[in-house]
Parts: C-alpha cells; structure tokens; sequence
C-alpha cells in the first residue's frame, strides 16, 4: 500500500506553525514561550493545555495527551495518521510525495478527504442550480431577496445554493464519476437505494445552506422548504427544514452553524451571539453581527456550549420571545451556569424573533443589542417570578429554591454568592436570609446523595500533574530530561549507566532503559520522530517530559549529579542484599545459619562495594564535545 514519504511528512511538521492549526480550536495566550489555553479535549475551568511552538508540540495535563500536529488532528478529529497530513497538505498547499517499496507512486484519497470532497462538488452544484437562468432559479433568488430580505451579497459570501425538484440523479451520476458508491452513501446526500435504481436525492426542491466545520469546510447541508417548489412526494415534504443526517463527517449535537466565521470575530467582539437556527444566523450576519451562532435544528448541548467557552465565556441568548423560545433559553441558562459562562438575554418584544427584529435595520453593532440584555438570575426570575416583588412568600420561597438549583454547580463561591445577593435584591428579600437558606438547601442536597463538591467545576482530581515548568524532583525524570532536551550527552550516558541500575518492574525506569538503548544502538533520531520508537504511552510520557522539563543551566553537572545518585543507590541496594540473611523466611535462617566464615565473606564483599562508592562514574567535557 503507498504511503507518504518521510520527507513531505517532516517538510509540513516543520514548516506548519501548531499554534495556527490549534488556535481554531481553542483561544491561546501566550505565557513565557509557552501558549495555553483550556483543553479542547476535556471540560475545565482552569486551563491546562500548553503548546511549545519551538518544538512544534502540545501537551494537555487534565486529559494526558500529548504529541505533535498530526496527534493533535488525530485525536480531535479522529483522523487516521495519513488522513492528518493529508488535511494539512491541502489547507497549507503543500503537495506530497507518495511511495511504495521505495519508489514514488500516485494513491487514491483517504475516506474523510473523499466525503469532504463529495460535499464540495455537491456544493457546487447546488450553487450552479442557483446561478441558472432557469425560472425555477429566478423563483428561488427572487424568494430570497423579496420574500427573505437577503443580499445576493450574502448568498454568495456563505455558499447559499438550490437543490432541483426534479430526481433525475444528475447530482449522483457527476459524483459516481470520481468516487466509490460506498463513499457516496456515507455521505448523507442520498436515501438508501432500491435495488438496480440510483439513489434518491435526500433535497429536493429546497434552498440549500452549507454547514461548515470549524475549518469552513462543507460537511453538511441544511435545506429550506420553498413553498410550490419542493415536490409532495419528497420524504421530507411535512418538514420546513431539514438537515444532513449523521455522518462521519457531521454530528449536530457536537457542531454549531456559523462558528467557523464567529470564532474569528470574538476576537473582536468577545460575545457570542446565540440564535435558534442557520437562517437567523445569516440574518445576524447580514446586520454585521457576525459572532452569531445557532444549534442545527436541536437544542442545545453541553458540547456546544463548551466548545464556545473555548473562545470566550462570554453568551448572549437571542432567541425567539414566543414560550419555546424562552423555554429553550432556560435550558441553556442552566448548561451555560455549570460551564460558568457570563450570560445575558437579549428581550425582544412579544411575537418577534431575530429575523423580524433585525431585518430591515441597516448595520447593528452588540452596544446597540446590549440595552436589550437582561442577566442570568434576572432572566430566570421573570420566568419564574413574573411578579416580582408583589409575589407572596410562598411563590419566592419556591423560585429561590429553583435559583439555588440551578447556582449549586457552580463552582466559584464568589460567583455564586454575587447571584444570591441579585435574586435578594431582585425578590425583595433580606441577603442574609438568602445566604443562610443556600447553606441550607446545599446540605439537604449533600444529605440526600448530592456531591458536596460542585458539579462540572472542570477538576479532575486524578490530574495533578505540573504545569509546565514545575520541577518534578526525581532523578529518573531529570535523565529523561536530559537525554530529551540536550541529547549530546545521550551515547555517553547510555554508555555509563548499567542496565542493572534500573529496575524494569518500575515504569520510569523502563522507559529510561528503553531510551538509553535507543542512544546506545544510534537509533536515537530525535523527539520528533518518538512516535516511530516507543509505545504510545512511552510517547506521552516523553511528550510530558518535553512539555515540562527544565533547560538547565548546567548540563554537564545535572547528569553527574544524576549519575552519582543512581551509582550510589545501586550499591546500597547491593549491600543490603548481602547484609540481609532475614530476607529469608526465618524456617530457612534456623535449618542454614551463618558460620563466622560466610559472614566475614559477606563483609568483605560490603567492604568492596562501599569503596566502590567513592568512584562514582563521571562525564568530563570531553565527552560531549
């Protein structure tokens, strides 16, 4: 089977900044020569996700993964290793080289690069259908513009397009010329096939929106009913809009629309702006409010959520103001609470929603929205306390306990304290009383099986691991260190340090003979190619060491400090093997004991051993020159 050649492999992983391929993922800030930010494979508050761009490495302490660029792709996109390189090939135009025993060849697409390309021929496809001058698609534009209120600007700017009525498989027939059927019906655009027909189209006769992923990649659609336009006997007819279904391309609980565009203007706007569907979205962007977001025709998820507060923790609900919409908003103020996101409401007036608020306004700018904005605890009292003030006690009582509900995962006790203090103020009700009731219902809530920590506080307690830069004060660490970061002194320890020195059984140990090995047999070739030589959690374990190591200011004397350290515990093990007779069970001592003789052997031998302590091996300068 071809593979890629080493040579395009390293010419991308030195010439592709990681800091550029993550940051669509997650917000970095620069610290030292480090960029952090929170890990964009668990859930936390407090960030432990490093990159060190002069190796061209991350290293995430709450989840324990660690690697290069391609690593990094694998593991959040799932990508095979050369899928991987393939997708940074194309994003930064390099080509590749393939080969097969040796010799160059051409090769065929990975699986995801196919179905990524299949949406990107549908795409176009579907904008030709648009661009016609067919009346079908003078009728679908007309409806945009008139009936919608959109720019033709617009359309063209997110890849707006039309699926035909007509189930005449052009759109199948143009795709089975340069890709595999089984490929093709993994790719959602079809209804399964009878047998001996072409696969019907899954839009019809429908507007057509393309669903980015966070790289601006088609992966999926939504199409818009047009009204005398999609057929009767369409499966979907009954459906104003319906999406792409899933694939292994596209999850709708895990993606939400827009956010390839809005990730970039957050950092700008520091807010995002959460809609209810891909047409409020665009309606947003139409007005210059580009930071909007929307679900894909779900509710939405904790995953959603948590993949913004990546970027910002700062949300503002612009939902519609009919009782599902503000029913919607309460889920996600619930969701958005437990990810401590700084979230506000935007209140429209009774039976408006974003479309019909925004359209016809010229550009809106986030102050303009922000006079409309209610917060959290303020939003969840008018749903739940309509009258306010004038409520009785009971009616409080009752929402005070649907606030403590909804405040006890938090996980900061400042925040939570200054949400108690507004519901007070906002209810009427004495602080104190309110604060006494907290603790209260908090131990109700422990007593009747509630965790007493706060939930999703984003803390693994199984992950204590340094940041980097943190000394780990182990002699074992510091050698992986060194053989790690300064490898010059790599052949010349590995020529000093025995192999008995080490005990296997200990997992440090292991990995530093397994190194040492490398160094002694010249297979060493450097940290970027760890992945060919060790085992994956090998790999990590390095990964760590890279990510946390100290560069010290004295090499040379570190690893004879390390090698004395690990010289003298030998010996004393030694020693105390041949002075320790009780390691043998007590029936054994009386049936054998000691005679004057085998005891004076045993302390010549000790004697040997401790001289032998005063010569510890030692690297000169010569050494590594």
């Amino acid at each position: 089977m071809p593979i890629i050649s080493r040579e395009s492999i390293e010419n991308i992983r030195k010439n592709v900044d990681i800091c550029d391929v993550v940051s669509t993922y997650v917000q970095l800030k620069r610290i030292g020569s480090r960029w952090r930010g929170l890990s964009p494979f668990n859930q936390e508050k407090t960030p432990s996700f490093f990159i060190l761009p002069e190796k061209g490495i991350f290293k995430c302490f709450s989840s324990g993964h660690a690697g290069d660029i391609f690593r990094f792709l694998q593991l959040k996109e799932n990508f095979s290793f050369t899928e991987a390189v393939e997708w940074l090939a194309e994003r930064y135009h390099f080509s590749l080289r393939y080969e097969e025993n040796g010799r160059a060849v051409r090769t065929g697409e990975s699986h995801t690069k196919a179905l990524l390309e299949i949406h990107r021929v549908a795409e176009g496809f579907f904008r030709e259908c648009w661009r016609s001058s067919s009346t079908l698609a003078e009728q679908v534009r007309r409806y945009w513009e008139k009936d919608r209120g959109f720019s033709q600007e617009l359309a063209e700017c997110y890849g707006v397009g039309f699926a035909p009525p007509e189930d005449n498989g052009e759109l199948f027939h143009r795709l089975r010329k340069g890709f595999p059927q089984e490929v093709m019906a993994h790719s959602g655009l079809f209804y399964a096939s009878r047998s001996g027909t072409s696969p019907t189209p899954r839009f019809r006769g429908r507007l057509m929106v393309p669903i980015r992923d966070i790289h601006g990649r088609a992966i999926a659609f939504a199409g818009r009913q047009l009204e005398g336009i999609t057929p009767p006997q369409d499966p979907a007819y009954e459906s104003k809009y319906i999406n792409s279904p899933q694939t292994p391309l596209f999850s709708k609980g895990e993606l939400l629309f827009g956010l390839d565009q809005a990730r970039q203007q957050i950092q700008h706007e520091e807010v995002f702006l959460l809609v209810e569907g891909q047409l409020d979205a665009l309606r947003c962007h139409s007005v210059g409010l580009r930071s909007a977001v929307a679900p894909q025709g779900t509710g939405v998820t904790e995953g959603q959520l948590h993949q913004l507060r990546r970027y910002s923790p700062r949300l503002w609900c612009f939902l519609d103001s009919d009782e599902a919409g503000q029913k919607a908003a309460l889920r996600v103020l619930e969701m958005a609470l437990k990810e401590e996101m700084e979230v506000r409401f935007i209140l429209l007036p009774e039976g408006q929603d974003p479309d019909t608020y925004l359209r016809g306004k010229g550009q809106v700018t986030l102050r303009e929205l922000e006079a409309l904005t209610c917060s959290a605890i303020g939003f969840a009292i008018r749903r739940w306390l309509p009258q306010g003030m004038a409520a009785d006690v009971h009616e409080k009582e009752r929402t005070l306990r649907s606030i403590f509900a909804l405040i006890r995962p938090v996980s900061s006790s400042v925040i939570r304290e200054a949400y108690i203090r507004e519901a007070s103020q906002l209810m009427g009700i004495d602080v104190r009383s309110v604060l006494s009731d907290f603790e209260h219902f908090c131990d109700r809530t422990k007593m009747q099986g509630g965790s007493s920590a706060p939930e999703s506080s984003g803390a693994n307690p199984l992950c204590k691991t340094a940041e980097p830069g943190a000394k780990i004060h182990s002699v074992t660490y510091d050698l992986l260190s060194l053989l790690v970061h300064h490898e010059n002194l790599g052949a010349a320890l590995a020529r000093l340090i025995e192999k008995v020195w080490l005990d296997e059984r200990d997992p440090d140990h292991a990995l530093l003979r397994h190194l040492l090995e490398s160094f002694r047999e010249n297979l060493w070739n450097g940290w970027e190619h760890v992945d060919e030589n060790f085992a994956p959690q090998e790999c990590d374990r390095l990964y760590t060491v890279l990510a946390t190591g100290d560069f010290f200011e004295d090499p040379l004397e570190t690893a004879n400090m390390c090698l004395r350290k690990l010289h003298r515990d030998h010996i004393q093990r030694v020693i105390r093997e041949i002075m320790a007779p009780e390691h043998s069970s007590s029936e054994e001592a009386e049936k054998m004991p000691l005679g004057e003789e085998d005891w004076k052997d045993r302390v010549r031998q000790k004697m040997q051993w401790q001289r032998l302590l005063q010569r510890p091996p030692q690297l000169t300068p010569q050494d590594i020159s």
